[in-house]
């Protein structure tokens, strides 16, 4: 039995990473570990009969905005190792993992601090090309969405959890997630072989983490000393009345997007479950009480369930989940008033995300 021990730890970027713990493992339900020890032990406790993942940043780092890596995460192979050949022609230098459907490129650099880091690494990710390349995928409500290979609910999300090196993908078991050599063809090579092999052990190879990708720390720098693009502090802001939530002139200063939820709540009753979330969380945010929303659901939503309605809120706010951005998720799933990313950042003043408009 190998002891993948040194692989596990050595992806925390723990010798650069002044504040590797706590951090997160597991996914979805979550826990913290507070050393290696507790990190490795729990890893072999549940390797093979669960994913096992880790957070990219620690709780600290987290806190106090210390940067060190950002993950570029590619649900498509073919793309990714394009993707990464790009990076390498432009002096950066990821650190790929083979996740078992695709690749995780780690584009590490000295800890630096960030004032705003989710929006910084969003505004950097912004202007990769290819960001916008897919496949288009029918969703169940019989829209065509463009599934993109960089999933963009990753990039700049500072809470998330990625797939541990040498640890077992579930989903398409035996595979193994497994650390890549430099080389791109060699990359490419080692992983056909791995999948087409009887003998599912992965090539172990220790990353380099020479690579100090000081070009992508400077953007991110620099990006942090510029204002938001739209932070919306002229829009208009309408008092928290929730007697008169669904009133004319306080519908007319929603956004256009939210203001379309609740006027088609309004007039058919009904509203697909991404609508809904996306307006509930909005109202959370802008200040609006849990019974407040409830009560819009209570009043107009032809499926309305008292107990449903009242979790499913409480679990927005409880979690104090932010908007969907309006290019990761809202026009992905057709959900946006424009037809175009290009419309939409055009005629949009809250674009690219309803959330500088409604922090609290």
């Amino acid at each position: 039995m190998i002891d993948y021990s040194r692989y596990w730890i050595q992806h925390l970027r723990n010798f650069t990473n002044p504040v590797p713990f706590p951090r997160n493992v597991g996914n979805p339900f979550q826990s913290l570990v507070f050393s290696k020890e507790s990190y490795v032990k729990w890893i072999k406790q549940n390797n093979g009969k669960r994913e096992c993942y880790t957070s990219v940043y620690s709780q600290e780092q987290r806190k106090r905005g210390v940067i060190d890596t950002v993950l570029v995460d590619v649900d498509n192979i073919l793309f990714g190792l394009k993707l990464w050949r790009y990076f390498q022609l432009s002096n950066i230098y990821p650190r790929a993992i083979y996740s078992g459907k695709g690749l995780h490129l780690y584009i590490d650099f000295d800890p630096i601090k960030l004032d705003k880091p989710s929006d910084v690494i969003r505004r950097w990710a912004n202007k990769l090309p290819m960001r916008n390349v897919g496949k288009t995928v029918i969703s169940k409500g019989g829209k065509k969405i463009l599934k993109r290979y960089i999933d963009p609910n990753v990039i700049g999300d500072t809470g998330r959890v990625a797939r541990i090196p040498y640890t077992v993908n579930t989903r398409v078991k035996p595979f193994m997630s497994f650390n890549l050599p430099d080389d791109i063809g060699e990359a490419e090579h080692l992983m056909k072989s791995y999948v087409m092999s009887k003998h599912k052990e992965p090539p172990l190879i220790m990353p380099k983490f020479t690579h100090n990708n000081i070009a992508v720390a400077s953007a991110l720098l620099e990006l942090d000393k510029q204002p938001p693009i739209t932070v919306a502090t002229d829009m208009p802001r309408f008092s928290i009345d929730e007697k008169h939530l669904m009133a004319k002139k306080m519908l007319e200063d929603y956004p256009l997007c939210i203001k379309g939820y609740l006027e088609e709540l309004r007039d058919t009753g009904e509203l697909d479950h991404y609508q809904r979330l996306q307006l509930v969380t909005f109202l959370h945010r802008v200040g609006y009480s849990e019974e407040a929303i409830v009560n819009v659901f209570r009043k107009y939503a032809h499926d309305f369930n008292e107990r449903i309605t009242h979790y499913q809120v409480a679990y927005v706010i409880k979690r104090n989940l932010k908007c969907r951005s309006c290019i990761s998720s809202i026009q992905v799933m057709g959900e946006c008033c424009y037809a175009t990313e290009k419309e939409c950042k055009e005629k949009c003043g809250l674009f690219p995300s309803l959330n500088w408009w409604t922090q609290f």
